[in-house]
Parts: structure tokens; sequence; C-alpha cells
């Protein structure tokens, strides 16, 4: 039989009331678990914040650990209109006197004006425009014929990639405008271009006087002629303008050399049917005719050299020095000099420590220091007053860690001395009551201004070496501090040529070497006459514009040439175009010379080391694994000895990677485990609640079952009450 509003019919029973409080009670176990998860999520939080600080500060000690971080360096110019300057970590401290004598410039060269761009042909039948950068670039031919206009030539010269970029300037004269102009795409004396042959109508070898053009609404109608030879060096334009009206030998006129912007005295010059010299070899002539004041006349006179083909000369603390760039990058280790114009006086180059960017840096380091100990503090905190506690309160891993920290930032750094600063309280750092880092600002900026070497130590892996033929150049967290002996079995070697005689005297011819690259080849030409120091500047400098890294000098009375670079993947290959056994050559010779570099070798803590270039770096599995070590001897040998200490920096952040190191750290490890629990717990609910579910079908299956019964008997007893009712009729 149904219930009715949660109450039974037949027995009047609460049956949801009575349900509600049986289920209540297995639903307790479920509440004890869903207390568990979210004390289990409130930890699985805390540790989230823990985690996200300590990964911070893990960011924050690998930055700092880096030596590099303490070599930041800042430069100043005393000429920033004339000399722009940067440095990287690798410049020493100092002053030098900067002098820009001559900045570098690309050639440039323009012909003639012509008429049009793309109607009229620059050449009267077909033949070709060649052309070549530096004297043994190649020669680059186009292919040109009465159809090639000049924007035709222009186009052609662009796409073949030769070096060379070809532009048309319209300088609005009144009858040829269009001027092809050809740049080279690099600076420098050896990016000249040259014109191997030229059959077209096009003028870039000679001084150009062009026709003169009469003005527009002139009243004069004679024909105004030029002459001359122009022996001016840049081009520009010649202006006459008629000042007293009159016929030709009677009317005067003055003259403009720069377009019209300066003149000479009014009535300077005479009309004349014979040629009147203007200026600078240039002349003109009038037929007979009437001048009226203010008839003009132009004529546009052009020098085929817009700009040289010029190396940058500077003189830095006295020594001159040439490049084919204004950009001088090579010339004093780790500063770059920006030639902008030339000066009259030297300019103060300055390279200072950045203090303010490695002061920076330790504060980022304390700031993320104290995070940690914050959040670390707010994890395992307990109020008496509240009895709140916090979500790791016991937690042995969140509590090991402000152990861990401490220990750390308030011991002596390994491989240091007691003479050194060898604790972070020698720079202003100490602990207070909360564990928190503070800073003594007056003792660290003193530590930077004055000891900035032992900054460096104090939070970076370094190496010092009494030995002017090592320097150290990095480690790694395997790397264990402490004095380690060098010794050199085979010193780095460059690849170098020597040339097989004595240069006697200037070249008696002009002698080309082809050095071949990568399987590229690069030619370089000396000129006939070169002395030995000649051919070595005139060869450094087209070496450089080539950007090879090979470099010549002299060796006595001998040419040395030498990769910049050592080891055994430096290799130079050259040959020459003359015979090596002449005195009056370089002494290459006509064959392929070839030579490799070799790696040092050696041991680092009596364990065999390997070598690149003039980089040794010690053994994995020893105690100088990863030690990485410049070696300058330049013969086997060398012994030497070289310390390594360990800084705060690079233990922090070995030590914090054990910490938080996804999957195998020791709090992500945590987190999982908890994630796990949780998980399992959500699975007990899970089953419980089912349980739950079917329970609560029983009862009220038996409540049903109940209330039929009792429903049965209730008409049991009306039949029987209706029996006996009957009976007592009958027995009446």
């Amino acid at each position: 039989m149904a219930l009715a509003s949660g109450t039974g019919l037949v027995s009047g029973l609460p049956v949801d009331q009575i349900i509600g409080q049986l289920l209540s009670l297995r639903q307790r176990p479920i509440q004890q678990l869903q207390s568990r998860i979210g004390t289990f999520q409130n930890r699985q939080a805390a540790y989230v914040q823990v985690n996200n600080a300590l990964l911070n500060l893990t960011r924050t000690a690998k930055d700092i650990s880096e030596t590099a971080a303490f070599q930041s360096k800042s430069a100043a110019s005393s000429n920033t209109s004339a000399l722009g300057v940067t440095t990287t970590s690798g410049a020493s401290l100092g002053t030098h006197q900067v002098e820009v004598l001559q900045l570098a410039s690309a050639h440039r060269i323009g012909a003639q004006g012509f008429a049009d761009q793309t109607s009229t042909g620059v050449a009267a039948a077909s033949g070709s425009f060649s052309f070549k950068v530096g004297a043994g670039g190649a020669v680059t031919q186009i292919a040109v014929d009465t159809t090639t206009t000049l924007a035709g030539l222009r186009d052609a010269i662009n796409a073949a990639g030769a070096g060379v970029s070809a532009s048309i300037v319209n300088d609005g004269s009144i009858a040829n405008p269009h001027r092809l102009v050809l740049t080279s795409s690099a600076p420098g004396a050896a990016n000249e271009i040259v014109i191997t042959q030229n059959d077209t109508a096009l003028n870039f070898a000679t001084n150009t006087v062009e026709a003169a053009a009469a003005k527009t609404g002139n009243t004069y109608q004679g024909t105004a002629t030029s002459s001359g030879t122009y022996t001016g060096s840049v081009s520009k334009r010649f202006v006459a303008e008629i000042t007293a009206g009159g016929a030709t030998g009677a009317a005067k006129f003055r003259v403009s050399s720069d377009g019209g912007v300066t003149w000479s005295a009014a009535d300077a010059f005479t009309t004349s049917g014979s040629p009147v010299a203007i200026g600078d070899g240039v002349s003109i002539g009038f037929s007979a005719g009437t001048f009226a004041a203010g008839d003009r006349f132009e004529i546009d006179v052009f020098a085929p050299q817009i700009s040289a083909a010029q190396d940058a000369v500077v003189r830095i603390d006295g020594v001159t020095l040439t490049r084919a760039t204004n950009t001088v990058a090579d010339a004093v280790e780790g500063v770059t000099l920006n030639l902008l114009q030339t000066t009259t006086s030297p300019a103060a180059v300055t390279i200072s420590q950045d203090t303010a960017t490695i002061r920076g840096k330790i504060v980022s380091f304390v700031s993320q220091y104290n995070e940690v100990i914050k959040q670390v503090a707010a994890a395992t905190a307990f109020d008496p007053e509240t009895n709140v506690r916090g979500a790791l309160l016991g937690d042995s891993t969140v509590r090991s860690i402000r152990g861990t920290l401490a220990n750390i930032a308030l011991s002596t750094i390994p491989g240091l001395s007691s003479s050194e600063i060898n604790s972070l309280g020698g720079i202003g750092i100490t602990v207070n009551n909360e564990g928190q880092l503070v800073i003594d600002n007056a003792k660290l900026d003193e530590a930077l201004n004055k000891n900035i070497a032992s900054v460096t130590k104090l939070f970076a892996t370094a190496g010092t070496t009494a030995s002017t033929s090592l320097k150290f150049i990095s480690a790694t967290a395997a790397t264990r501090p402490g004095t380690y002996g060098v010794t050199i079995t085979q010193a780095a070697e460059q690849a170098q040529i020597l040339s097989a005689q004595d240069l006697t005297g200037p070249l008696a011819s002009e002698e080309t070497l082809t050095f071949t690259v990568d399987g590229s080849t690069h030619t370089v030409t000396v000129a006939a006459g070169s002395t030995l120091s000649s051919a070595v500047d005139s060869i450094n400098s087209q070496l450089s514009g080539l950007g090879l890294v090979i470099q010549a000098e002299a060796a006595g009375s001998k040419l040395r040439l030498f990769t910049t670079a050592f080891g055994s993947s430096a290799t130079i290959t050259v040959k020459s175009d003359q015979d090596g056994s002449s005195g009056t050559q370089l002494g290459i010779g006509t064959a392929d010379v070839t030579d490799t570099g070799q790696n040092v070798a050696g041991t680092i803590g009596g364990k065999a080391a390997t070598g690149s270039g003039q980089t040794l770096t010690g053994s994995a599995g020893s105690d100088v694994e990863g030690l990485a070590i410049l070696v300058t001897a330049t013969a086997a040998g060398f012994v030497g000895e070289l310390t390594v200490s360990t800084g705060v920096g690079i233990q922090l952040s070995s030590t914090l990677e054990s910490l938080t190191k996804a999957e195998t750290g020791l709090i992500p490890s945590r987190q999982d485990g908890l994630s796990k629990s949780i998980e399992s717990l959500n699975d007990q609910i899970e089953r419980m609640n089912e349980r739950i579910v079917i329970e609560e079908q029983r009862l009220r299956t038996q409540f049903a079952q109940l209330e039929t019964l009792l429903s049965q008997f209730s008409q049991t007893s009306q039949f029987l009450a209706q029996q006996l009712a009957s009976l007592s009729l009958n027995r009446s």
C-alpha cells in the first residue's frame, strides 16, 4: 500500500522522518571523509603557495648564481654626437681616448643626366654593362641592347644581387633630369665598384658638362651653349641670370654655382658669342639675340664619384686603426664603438661597473627569499587564542625548508678563505628574528663599489687562480668546491700559414690570394709595389669586408696568415696566383696550402679533461665535472692551480630543485600523494553513497510492506467484527 506525504496511511507513522534519521547515521562517516578531503585540499593549496615561492626563489638564485650577473658594465661617451658606445660584461673597467679621423663609407657613383627612364635606350647596339665589387670581386655582366632603358638597366643590376644596388635620381633639371646611381652594398675601401665594360651611353668615368638649357618663358630666342671641362669634385648646377637686358655682347648676367642659392655680383659677366668662363672650368656662350632681365639658363655638371669607398680611421689611446664599417667591435674587448662623425679632439669612453643592475639582482634575491619564509610561516602558524592552525602545521617537509635556507644563507661559502668576504653578513645581509633577510644598504653599497669580485664569489660559482695562463669560464652544480691542479699536455693552436720566402722589397706584380672557407672561395688582391706592412693592412681590410675570421700579420720579413679561432675546427686554405719562391711576392705559392689548429689537452684535478679550442672541461663523474677553464698557455708542460668556490646562488638553486622539480621534487611528490588520497576518499564516498541509496530503497520497501500487512490486518479485523456482530444478532 502506498505512502502519502511521507506518512503511513494505515500506521500513521512519519516514514520520511524515520528513514531520514536512519540515513543521517549512515552519512556521518561520509561527512568525516569529506572533512578529511577539505583538510587535504587546504594542505594542497598551502603547498602550492609555498612551492610557487620556492620556484620564484629558484629562478632568482639561478640568475644570481651566474658569474655574468656580476659583470654588468656601463659605458659612456663624452661626445655622443660623434661617438656612441655599448659594452658587454667582458669589457675591462677604465677610460679610453678615442678620435674619429675618418668615417667609413660605401662607394657610390652616378652617370650624367638622361632624358627619361622608360622610353629611350641607353645603348646604341647590343653589348654588356659589366662590373665587380673590389679588385678581386667576381665580374657581373648585364646584357644591354637598343631596347634597354635606364629603368631596365637599374632593375637588371638589382636583380643580379652582386653587391651593388642601383637607383634613379630625378634632379629636376630642365633637359636631362634622370641619373642612374650605383651604390656598393657594403662600406669600406675593399668594396669599390669597378666598371669593367660599359657598352652604354652612360658615363661613370669622367666629369660631365651637360648642355645649357633655357628656362621656359625666356625672352631670349637664341641659343645658349655650354663648354669646358668641369674641374670640381661634386655634382652641381650653374645658373646664369640676365641682370641687364640687351643684345648679345651688351646684356649682363650673374652666376650661381649652387642652383640659385648664392650669386655673384649683378652684371658680373657680359654675354658673348664666345665662351665666357663662369667657374670650375665651365663656360657659356650665346648666339645673336636680345635678352631681357630675368632670363635664366642652367648648366648641370656632374662628377661620377658621389662618395668614395673608404674605411673608417679611428685612433684609440694613441693607436691608429682602420675598419671597413663605422661599427668597431673588435678594437677594445667587450666594447663596441659606433662612429657617427669625425672629431677634432679625443672623446673619452668610460667603462664602469654597473652596480645599480647588480644591486637590483641582490635585492630581488633577498625579496624572494623572504617571500618563501613568509609563506612557510603562514602555512605552519598556530594562534593559541583562536586555535587557528596553519594547513601545514607539523609538516616535516615544510618545517625543514626554513632551516635548510637559513643554513645556506648564514654559512660561510665553501672554497673561500677567512681573509675574504666569505658570508652574506660580510656585505650587510643578516637574518632577523622572523628568519627573513635584512639588508644593511650602506654596507652593501660599500662592498659593491670596492670589492665586486668578492660579492661575485658570495653568490656565484667562481674560480680564482694566480696564473695568467688560466681563466675560469664556468662550472655546473656537479662541480665541487676546492683547489685543483691543472696540467697541460698540449697547448691550443690556431691554424696558420707562413710564407715560404722573406719579402725583400715591394711586390713586383699585383698578387691575388684565394681563400677557401666551408667550400666557398674568396679572393683578396694586393697591389703591385706594396710593402709587407701595406700588404698586411690591405689583406686585413679586405678579409674584414668579406667577414672571414682570418687575419694577416708580419712575422719578421714573412707573411703570416692565421685564424682568429683556436682548435681543430679552425682551418685555413689559401693559394696565390704568383709563384711562392720569389722574394718580391708574398711567398704563398700557386698550390693550395692548408693548416688546421689543435685543441688544448690536459688534466684537471688529476683527471683527463676534454679540450675544445682553448677550453678545457672537467670529466663527468669527477669532482670537477662541468668545470670549464680557458687555457692560454702556449706550450705543453704548463702546470697551474685553480680554486673553485660555490656561492649562495648555486647552492640554493641546487637545493631548491630537489624540493620543487616536477614529478621527482619533494613538494610535488607530497602534492601528488595528497591528490591520490583525495581521489581514494572520493571513491570511498561514492561507494558509501551508493550503499545509502540502496539502504533507502530497502527501508521504503519494508515500510510499504508494513502498510500492506497492517491494511490486511485491518480488513480481517473488520470482517471478524462483522461476523461477531452477525452471530450476536442470530443469538438474539
